[in-house]
C-alpha cells in the first residue's frame, strides 16, 4: 500500500509537469481573417476581422493593396497572457484589428491576404472572395468566410466580435427639417451614439454644405453625454455640433458625411476586469438631403430674396428737439428669427431741408436655443439745416414669413423732430474793437528759467541695442523652429521608414507583372537605399556597400540585417546589369533584408555621431 501510494504521488506529479509544460511548447504564431458576410451591395460595408496570436509582437500586420475596397473604420485591441510552465514563464499576445471594408464597385472581388512578420517570419493568410452586388440589392446574410492558413474558429474575446458596440457606436448627422423655402432655416444636429464612455475626439471633420449660409448655434467645449432611448435601449448621445443652415438657392441641396475618429472605453468596472482599454476606431455619417422650394409668386415692390424669417421693423430718431446744424439719428432696427446677417435694410428717402449722411449698419446675433435670430440696424445721420420741423416720413419694408407662408409688409411711424435755432442764432453779439480771441490767452511767463537739454535718445548705443534685441530674438526663435520642424520630419522618417519601403516594393511588383524588368530592378534598388537613408536621416547613395554597412551597425542595425541588405542591393544589381536572377527571388531577399533591419535598435543621428 505505502508502495503504491508513492507510485501514484510520482505519476501526479509527472503529469503536472508536463501539463504545466505544455502551454510553453504550444505556443506559436496562428494569424486569422474572418469576414462577416461575402455578399454584399455597393454602398454598405463588411467587417474584417485579423487575429495575431503570438508570443513576440510583431514588425508587420497589416492588409495588402486592396483598390477595390475603401477602408471605412478601423479598430484595434491588445491583449497578453502569461502562462508558467516548466521552462519558465511565456507569455502570448493577442493583437486583434477590425476593419471596415466598402467596396468601389460590383462583381466578383477578393480581398487581398493579410500579412504579419514576427522576427523576421512570413506569416500570411489565404485571399477571401466576396460577391458585390449592385447598389440598393438586399444582399443575404453570410456567415464570416475563412482566410487564414489554419483552420477557422470562431472569434474570441468580449470585444472581438464584430455586432456588439461596434454597431451601435454611429455618427449621425440630424437636420430638423427636410422641406424647406429658400432663406429658411434648417437646423443641423450631429451627434454621436455610443453603448461605451468616450474618452476623446480626434479629428472632427463637419459635413460639407454648398448652397448654404452657416450660423453656430453651439459646439460643447467638454465631452459630455446624455441618455437617449434607441430602439428601446438607453443609449449615450454625445452632442458635437448643432448649426444652423439658411439654403441660398432653390433644388436639391446635399449636407455631406461627417467623419470621427473616436476613443471609447471597453471593459474595466469589475473584479475580473478592473483595468479599462480604449479603442480608436473612425465613424462616418451618411449625407442628408434637403429639398429647397423657390419662394411663392406675389412678392411686394422692392422686396429682396434675403429677407425670411419671422420678423419686426422698428423706428426711432436720437433726438425729440436739437438746434439747426446739429446732427439727429434715425434709427431703423429688424429683429427675430432669420439670418439677421444677411438682411437688406430699408433706407430713408431724401429729406428737404437736412444733410443725410451715407448710412451704418450693425448687427447683433442672438441664438436662442435652436433658432437663431437677433437684430440688424441701420443708423443715418440727418443735420437739419433751418430751424422748423425735421420730418422723416413713413418707410415700407416686406419680408417673407416661412411659417405662415406668406409675405408681410410693416411701415414706419412718421418720426418728427423739433429743430430750434443754430448756436450764432443765439450768441451775444461781439463789441467793436475788441479782441474776440484775448479770453482764450493766457499771459507769457517771463520769469521761467531755461535749462540744458540732453541729446536725443536716439544717439545713445542703449537705443541702437535695444533696437537690434528684436530682430535678433525673431531671428533665433525662427531658426529654432525651423531646427525643430526638420528633426520632427527626419523622426516622421524614420518611423515610416520600413512602411514607405514595402509601398515602394509593391510598385516595383506592378513593374515586375507588367514586365519592365528595368523598372523593376530600378524600385527595388530605390527602395532599399531610401529606407536606409532615412534610417539615417541623411542621404544614402554613393555609399559603398561596406560604409553602408558601418553606417547602418553603428545607428543599431546587427550584423545578419546589414550583410542581408547587400545582398540584396548585389542581387538586384546582378538581375539589372547581368540578366541573373529571378524577380520573385530578388523581391523575397529586399523584403528579407527589411524585416531584418526592422528589429534594429535605431538610435538617433546625434548618439550615432558621438559613438
Amino acid at each position: 500500500m505505502p508502495r503504491r501510494t508513492g507510485e501514484r504521488a510520482r505519476g501526479l506529479a509527472a503529469a503536472l509537469a508536463l501539463a504545466l509544460a505544455a502551454p510553453a511548447l504550444a505556443a506559436g504564431v496562428t494569424l486569422e481573417a474572418h469576414v462577416d458576410r461575402t455578399t454584399v451591395a455597393v454602398g454598405e460595408t463588411l467587417t474584417l476581422e485579423i487575429r495575431l496570436e503570438s508570443p513576440d509582437a510583431p514588425s508587420t500586420l497589416d492588409l495588402g493593396e486592396a483598390p477595390d475596397f475603401r477602408i471605412a473604420s478601423r479598430a484595434q485591441s491588445r491583449q497578453s497572457s502569461f502562462t508558467l510552465g516548466a521552462g519558465g514563464v511565456s507569455s502570448q499576445q493577442v493583437l486583434v484589428s477590425t476593419l471596415g471594408l466598402a467596396p468601389v464597385r460590383e462583381g466578383d472581388l477578393t480581398i487581398p491576404p493579410v500579412v504579419a512578420i514576427v522576427k523576421g517570419k512570413r506569416y500570411e493568410t489565404q485571399p477571401i472572395a466576396v460577391k458585390v452586388l449592385p447598389a440598393g440589392t438586399a444582399a443575404p446574410a453570410s456567415p464570416g468566410a475563412p482566410g487564414s492558413a489554419a483552420e477557422p474558429r470562431p472569434p474570441r474575446g468580449s470585444g472581438s466580435a464584430f455586432g456588439g458596440w461596434e454597431r451601435d457606436l454611429v455618427l449621425d448627422v440630424q437636420a430638423d427639417r427636410r422641406d424647406v423655402f429658400l432663406g429658411e432655416q434648417v437646423t443641423v444636429s450631429i451627434w454621436l451614439y455610443s453603448p461605451l464612455g468616450v474618452v476623446e475626439y480626434e479629428r472632427f471633420s463637419p459635413p460639407r454644405h454648398d448652397g448654404f449660409w452657416e450660423e453656430e448655434l453651439e459646439t460643447p467645449r467638454t465631452i459630455q453625454y446624455q441618455v437617449k432611448t434607441i430602439d428601446g435601449i438607453p443609449t449615450r448621445a454625445y452632442l458635437l455640433q448643432r448649426f444652423a443652415l439658411f439654403p441660398t438657392r432653390a433644388g436639391k441641396l446635399e449636407i455631406g458625411a461627417a467623419e470621427l475618429h473616436v476613443g471609447v472605453r471597453v471593459g474595466g468596472g469589475s473584479l475580473f476586469d478592473p483595468f479599462p482599454e480604449v479603442k480608436r476606431v473612425s465613424r462616418r455619417s451618411t449625407p442628408v438631403t434637403i429639398t429647397v422650394k423657390p419662394l411663392p409668386p406675389g412678392a411686394p415692390p422692392g422686396f429682396e430674396s434675403v429677407n425670411v424669417g419671422r420678423l419686426a421693423l422698428q423706428a426711432a430718431a436720437s433726438e425729440a428737439r436739437v438746434a439747426a446744424g446739429e446732427p439727429v439719428t434715425v434709427r431703423m432696427t429688424v429683429s427675430g428669427d432669420g439670418n439677421v446677417r444677411a438682411l437688406s435694410l430699408p433706407k430713408l428717402p431724401a429729406i428737404a431741408g437736412a444733410k443725410a449722411f451715407d448710412p451704418t449698419v450693425t448687427e447683433k446675433a442672438a441664438p436662442r436655443g435652436t433658432r437663431f435670430g437677433g437684430s440688424r440696424t441701420i443708423e443715418t445721420v440727418l443735420v437739419p439745416e433751418a430751424p422748423g420741423e425735421l420730418v422723416v416720413p413713413p418707410v415700407a419694408w416686406s419680408w417673407f414669413d416661412p411659417q405662415a407662408g406668406r409675405y408681410e409688409t410693416a411701415r414706419t411711424p412718421e418720426l418728427r423732430v423739433t429743430v430750434g435755432p443754430g448756436a450764432a442764432g443765439g450768441a451775444p453779439a461781439t463789441a467793436a474793437g475788441s479782441n474776440a480771441l484775448a479770453a482764450g490767452l493766457r499771459p507769457i511767463r517771463a520769469d521761467a528759467a531755461l535749462s540744458h537739454r540732453r541729446g536725443p535718445p536716439w544717439r545713445s548705443p542703449l537705443f541702437a541695442l535695444a533696437l537690434a534685441v528684436p530682430p535678433l530674438a525673431f531671428a533665433a526663435l525662427a531658426l529654432a523652429d525651423r531646427l525643430r520642424a526638420r528633426a520632427g520630419a527626419r523622426e516622421a522618417r524614420q518611423r515610416a521608414a520600413a512602411r514607405t519601403a514595402r509601398r515602394a516594393l509593391a510598385g516595383a511588383r506592378r513593374d515586375l507583372a507588367r514586365g519592365d524588368a528595368a523598372a523593376f530592378h530600378g524600385a527595388v534598388a530605390r527602395a532599399l537605399i531610401g529606407y536606409a537613408a532615412d534610417r539615417l536621416g541623411r542621404p544614402a547613395v554613393g555609399y559603398t556597400r561596406d560604409a553602408l554597412a558601418d553606417a547602418l551597425v553603428r545607428a543599431g542595425a546587427h550584423p545578419v540585417a546589414t550583410r542581408a541588405l547587400s545582398a540584396a542591393l548585389d542581387a538586384c544589381d546582378a538581375a539589372r546589369y547581368g540578366g541573373a536572377g529571378a524577380g520573385e527571388d530578388v523581391l523575397a531577399a529586399a523584403e528579407r533584408a527589411i524585416a531584418l533591419l526592422e528589429e534594429a535598435d535605431w538610435r538617433a543621428e546625434a548618439e550615432v555621431a558621438s559613438s
